[in-house]
């Protein structure tokens, strides 16, 4: 299953409203391609997972990765590491790899 194409696909379905996938928990692959852009323009990605929604955005002034973390239409949390890596997996381990 190619998630990439999944995505874009219902990105356009939805009129564009969807985030690209950054990483995806399913394949627990990181998009190398997309992590240069993010840190070029600040557009936020999807960190996509089973128990919660993950926005993913590179703060261009403080040189930080940002994640905000939903879970039944409600932020709960927003977390920063200078590490994109460690980041994601800090989510993880605190809202399920799943």
């Amino acid at each position: 299953m190619n998630l990439e194409n999944i995505n874009v696909g219902l990105g356009r379905l939805l009129g564009g409203m969807m985030e690209p996938t950054l990483y995806s928990n399913c394949d627990h692959q990181l998009r190398e391609g997309v992590i240069k852009g993010a840190k070029h323009t600040g557009k936020r990605y999807h960190h996509a997972a089973w128990n919660f929604s993950g926005h993913i955005h590179f703060d261009i002034e403080r040189q930080i990765w940002v994640e905000e973390v939903w879970r039944h239409h409600h932020r709960v949390e927003t977390l920063e590491n200078k590490n994109l890596q460690e980041l994601i997996s800090h989510v993880n381990k605190k809202y399920g790899y799943e």
